[in-house]
């Protein structure tokens, strides 16, 4: 029963409710019930469990007291989008406690916000009633919904049937049909979504056509100035589905001068070009029964409204749907995680590309500023990296500038070093580290003999000096450092020429062996190794 096409639709009005019995096979009207009589629950109750059968309840609101604001939303995770829904509407509409939001799919936001829908009903007395009516018949209940929300599809449906493929295409479409309850209701779409509904009072008559006729039509223009608000223009196209009898509908066509597709229908006509069967029904100007035709078999509503009576009715319908569906939670579940895993991926992907994009701006920027500080002759890279160099030592508590100056001391006036490199090494031990060194002189220092300091200097030469004055004075070197360094061993790693003297030369020898200097290696190397201070 609480899946079956089959329902009761109860419309409300503001002076009465309709009530309709709704089935695959056809829709008729039960009957119409005023709010002010004094049997107004126990009415209701006997129609849905008579007529209606006790068959679940579709209440749509047709009164003129519909409240509808359109809000941007700050977006937030899945988890907390409900709160922040229902916190704005309490904001939106605080004296109304029916309300809803619909997400509009079709209007894009900023990127950080959504387009909402905002929706509201009073509590109204008429509404209190139909709920204790429904409540005592022990029916289920479906929803309470918003009749022009809910018949926009309709009436999008119906220009599509009606109207050529040239005139379907048209931007706006007001639907108008008078209520049986009382007033004139005109549903306007845009692009086949709800743009603005109006509800007039206008004369209930079917022996006067034109006075009817004359009314509707002013009820028309009227619409017609709220839609210049909107941004409407005639370039956009209008079609105007108009529900009337025979003799309304001859008047309505020649008097209707507006720019516009106009299309007049009884309410069979209407009905059987969406498809909709209708029972007898002897009045065919009143739109009521093909709104409650179509929205009482859906299956699936729009805007479905929240109200803390309506729920109390819901729960049941809501209990047998989680036990039909307690075998996809599971699934369902791993689809959520899944999507919010991979949501935030996306986001985290989004952050680290903002990120990427920003640090190279930063380079761009920096390698600039390195450039004009190059230009005016200080280099950045090079200080910066001294510095660095010296802050490592520190680290590490390594003592350079005894070495450094002992090395210096050792060079004297006459000769200069290309380059110097310091580094520490392991000591392999009992192995090409044999040697024992002995206790630093550094106060407050302690050797680490696991590791030790090499310190390579470079020296190059003249041309024009001969390779053995060149290793004459290499060798004077490394006996000068030796002495002054007597804690470290000093060795030449590579001689002047590449030679290898080890005494003094002879005149003779060097006549007859010595080639020419031009082309060969002026530069020699010596090593310094010692124990880390």
């Amino acid at each position: 029963m609480l899946f079956s096409s089959s329902r009761s639709v109860i419309i409300l009005s503001d002076e009465s409710v309709q009530i309709y019995s709704c089935s695959s096979s056809k829709t008729k009207f039960i009957e119409s019930v005023p709010c002010n009589t004094l049997e107004f629950e126990e009415s209701v109750k006997s129609c849905l469990l008579k007529q209606g059968r006790g068959r679940p309840v579709v209440i749509l609101n047709g009164m003129v007291e519909q409240h509808y604001r359109k809000e941007k939303v700050r977006k937030v995770s899945v988890m907390d989008q409900a709160n922040v829904l229902k916190r704005r509407l309490n904001v939106a509409f605080p004296n109304h406690p029916i309300r809803a939001s619909l997400k509009l799919e079709k209007e894009k936001g900023d990127g950080k916000t959504t387009n909402y829908l905002f929706a509201a009903m009073p509590s109204s007395e008429s509404f209190k009633k139909v709920i204790n009516a429904v409540l005592e018949s022990r029916v289920s209940i479906v929803g309470v919904y918003l009749l022009p929300v809910e018949a926009a599809p309709m009436v999008k449906k119906l220009v599509g049937k009606v109207y050529s493929s040239e005139q379907a295409r048209s931007v706006w479409t007001i639907m108008v049909g008078q209520q049986r309850g009382g007033g004139l209701r005109q549903v306007v779409t845009r692009n086949g979504d709800l743009a603005l509904t109006r509800m007039s009072p206008v004369v209930d008559t079917d022996i006067e056509p034109e006075l009817w006729a004359g009314e509707v039509y002013s009820e028309i223009k009227a619409t017609m100035s709220y839609l210049s608000r909107f941004g409407y223009s005639e370039a956009d196209g209008l079609n105007i589905v108009v529900i009337a009898n025979s003799p309304s509908a001859e008047v309505l066509e020649k008097i209707i001068d507006i720019e516009c597709n106009l299309k007049v229908l009884d309410i069979k006509e209407a009905a059987t070009a969406v498809g909709l069967r209708l029972g007898k029904h002897d009045d065919l100007r009143y739109a009521d029964i093909l709104y409650a035709s179509a929205l009482g078999q859906k299956s699936k509503y729009i805007l479905p409204m929240s109200a803390p009576t309506v729920d109390r009715l819901v729960k049941p319908r809501k209990a047998a749907s989680y036990i039909i569906f307690a075998l996809m939670a599971g699934l369902a579940g791993v689809a959520f995680f899944l999507f919010q895993g991979l949501n935030e991926q996306a986001v985290n992907k989004d952050k680290l590309l903002v990120a990427e994009q920003r640090l190279n701006a930063l380079q761009q920027e920096y390698d600039i500023e390195l450039e004009k500080k190059k230009a005016v002759g200080f280099d950045f890279l090079l200080v910066n990296n001294s510095i660095g160099l010296f802050e490592g030592y520190q680290v590490n508590k390594t003592h350079l500038l005894k070495t450094i100056r002992e090395i210096g001391r050792s060079l004297g006036a006459d000769l200069k070093i290309d380059n110097i490199k310091m580094t520490v090494e392991d000591v392999k031990k009992n192995a090409l580290n044999p040697y024992e060194y002995p206790e630093p002189d550094l106060e407050g220092a302690a050797a680490r003999p696991d590791q030790e300091l090499k310190t390579a200097i470079t020296l190059s030469f003249d041309e024009e000096m001969e390779p053995d004055v060149g290793v004459s004075l290499v060798n004077g070197l490394r006996d000068r450092l030796a002495r002054n360094l007597p804690t470290h061993r000093v060795e030449v790693a590579k001689q002047v020429a590449g030679l290898s003297y080890t005494g003094n030369f002879a005149g003779e020898a060097i006549e007859e062996n010595a080639e020419s200097t031009e082309g060969q290696d002026l530069k020699a190397e010596i090593i310094i190794i010692g124990a880390v201070q």
